[in-house]
């Protein structure tokens, strides 16, 4: 694929401290393989911004809400917030095929420093911190996040994380964004890991998409921008993202 990694260990990390992420699964092992570390993505994951979206999007579309399915402005709002989401990411995608896509990264990158400066208190998901808190302790921690990596380590230091995370991977650290597979490649990669050793956990198809593509776990978790029906290829779907800790414990 063309991206610049460090080479892999020729053998296999001795801190095999894997749990079970899924009931059926023996102990740290997912899809048949064992994980040694954990990459989270950070909107909808771990933080509630995709929610306030959702929420704001759905009072636009409350005077439509009869011609609605279901007549449901929330559940409208979430499946276009997705659409629009993995939607921009793609076209990301085909426009790096073209070496068109400086412009729109270039214009992304002030659409987060934008959001960052209208709301610059990060809202966890419930459970998020104490459970990357307490993950830390056995696995190594990384995020991999469509934000600058400045903007993650901000969340980080707002809820005390910053010893709990070895590697950040933002938008300005890979040339490419999730979906394509760059981004938790260089996350295992500085990690010393191959990518069949980590779990990507995510809240879009994106996440999914990514993670697949490296040849990492997908695990899923429904508490931003996806519904089950999106995570038909992840490895594992989860009602939240502090639910992670429970699984593995």
């Amino acid at each position: 694929m063309g991206v610049p990694l460090s080479p892999f260990p020729a053998s296999s990390p001795s801190n095999d401290r894997g749990y079970s992420l899924a009931p059926s699964a023996s102990s740290g092992v997912i899809g048949g393989r064992r994980v040694h570390a954990l990459l989270f993505d950070l909107d909808g994951t771990l933080v509630e911004t995709d929610d306030r979206a959702v929420a704001a999007l759905a009072r636009r579309l409350a005077w439509v809400a009869p011609l609605l399915p279901g007549r449901d402005p929330h559940h409208a709002a979430r499946r276009l917030a997705m659409w629009s989401h993995d939607g921009l990411y793609t076209g990301l995608a085909w426009l790096d095929r073209l070496s068109l896509d400086a412009v729109v990264r270039r214009g992304l990158g002030r659409l987060r420093r934008a959001e960052a400066a209208a709301s610059p208190r990060y809202v966890p998901v419930a459970g998020a911190s104490d459970m990357l808190r307490h993950l830390s302790a056995r696995y190594p921690i990384g995020i991999v996040s469509t934000r600058r990596a400045a903007d993650v380590w901000a969340y980080l230091a707002q809820e005390d994380l910053e010893e709990a995370v070895t590697v950040v991977v933002g938008a300005d650290t890979t040339r490419r964004l999730k979906p394509h597979p760059e981004p938790v490649l260089w996350a295992a990669a500085s990690l010393g890991l191959k990518p069949s050793q980590v779990a990507m956990v995510g809240d879009t198809a994106a996440d999914v998409a990514s993670a697949r593509a490296a040849g990492a776990v997908a695990v899923a978790v429904l508490c931003g921008f996806g519904e089950p029906h999106d995570f038909r290829q992840a490895d594992l779907v989860l009602r939240t993202t502090a639910e992670l800790e429970r699984w593995l414990a």
